[in-house]
């Protein structure tokens, strides 16, 4: 009898993360800024950056994508701080204020894992050195992986969702990076 209760209980938190989402507002937002606020209203992570500019079709639509975010961020109790066209969505006022007080790096604030965020920062210090031509780590990362794939790097399932950090704008510090894969798995299964 107390199986039957626990899974009750479990099917209706299911239906309450759904309802959670189901309002006109949330379907008519671009996917791209679903998929970032989801990862924070799911508590996966804590915080993101949505670019809020260029989906393809005109200012007007742009205009009513701002104003769709700004409703879903309302609901989910969200906040925010908006600079230019970029929108950094936290569920926590604290951590937005030391973000925007340069007491917390955007690393921290995306929930990278700490050796991606360490590499990230020597990679761009050497970027930005005087007279330094190297490519940023986004080129470089992208560049590497390239590379091992054309060269035979055997990719398995659990290797190949690193391509998959992409989307998050995640630059890892390795290829196989453990911290980084797991991370990133926590994001797409949920």
């Amino acid at each position: 009898m107390q199986k039957n209760r626990t899974k009750i209980s479990h099917k209706k938190s299911n239906a309450q993360l759904k309802n959670k989402y189901n309002f006109v507002q949330w379907y008519k937002l671009n996917l791209y800024a679903r998929a970032n606020l989801i990862s924070v209203v799911e508590g996966l992570r804590h915080g993101v950056i949505i670019e809020m500019f260029g989906w393809g079709q005109n200012d007007a639509h742009d205009i009513l994508q701002k104003k769709l975010l700004e409703c879903c961020l309302k609901k989910f109790k969200l906040f925010y701080k908006k600079e230019d066209e970029l929108y950094y969505v936290c569920d926590n006022r604290q951590m937005l204020k030391k973000l925007w007080n340069n007491q917390l790096c955007v690393g921290d604030f995306l929930g990278y894992p700490e050796c991606c965020i360490k590499t990230f920062d020597k990679r761009i210090e050497k970027v930005t050195a005087k007279n330094s031509s190297q490519k940023g780590p986004a080129v470089l990362f992208s560049r590497k992986l390239h590379q091992q794939l054309l060269e035979g790097f055997h990719v398995t399932q659990c290797e190949c969702s690193i391509c998959s950090l992409l989307y998050t704008f995640h630059v890892p510090c390795r290829i196989n990076c453990k911290k980084a894969l797991y991370w990133e798995k926590k994001l797409k299964t949920h």
